[in-house]
């Protein structure tokens, strides 16, 4: 695992991040990567040995989409940089080259950082909500999908937290609900913000 540099909030676990099936990475302030996780070293060298030279530490994340997504990429770096909100959407072109279909997230990391996140989508579970044994994989021992009550990917036992679209916004029989890694660590943020923020409106006692 790459250590998260210093000025990465404390707020997000990234042993935890580290182990997730989604391709993961942080930029600093100027768009560059400072961090990646197993699974985006793993599918960097699973296509090409120069890949991660390409597009690993130290490279601008926007250098490795297409160059058409460039400009609309950095705005919502930017939109999530000032509003400290998440920005999502299925992946079109804003994921670097070789990457499989994705569902991408951006999520404001300590005071300039981002956290990328790509997903692959999980289109062909549709028929899990008309056929239970199809969505085996998503349940627990005693027999329950769990979906992250934040971003809404259902966990997948020995994988970490999977896109699974059909589910977003009809999740199957017997869901319960908890946080993954990245929207744990973005809570706890926000909670800290708007602490600081309490702190400054009232002033010096």
């Amino acid at each position: 695992m790459f250590a998260p540099p210093t000025f990465l909030s404390e707020s997000f676990d990234f042993a935890a991040l580290d182990r997730e099936a989604a391709g993961i990475v942080a930029l600093d302030a100027e768009g560059r990567i400072v961090w990646l996780n197993a699974a985006w070293q793993r599918f960097a060298s699973a296509n090409d040995d120069a890949w991660i030279a390409r597009f690993g530490p130290g490279c601008r994340y926007v250098d490795a989409v297409e160059p058409r997504f460039r400009a609309p990429l950095e705005a919502a770096f930017e939109r999530v940089r000032r509003t400290a909100l998440p920005f999502e959407e299925d992946e079109n072109g804003a994921a670097p080259m070789l990457f499989p279909a994705q569902h991408l997230r951006v999520l404001p990391v300590g005071s300039e950082g981002l956290l990328v996140e790509l997903s692959e989508a999980r289109t062909t579970l549709a028929r899990a909500t008309q056929d239970p044994a199809s969505d085996a994989l998503y349940r627990s021992p005693e027999g329950f999908v769990l979906q992250c009550s934040g971003c809404r990917r259902v966990h997948c036992a020995g994988e970490g937290w999977h896109w699974v679209e059909p589910w977003v916004s009809a999740p199957p029989p017997s869901t319960t609900h908890g946080l993954c890694a990245a929207c744990a660590g973005y809570f706890v943020e926000q909670t800290r913000r708007a602490r600081r923020q309490t702190r400054d409106d009232r002033g010096p006692r």
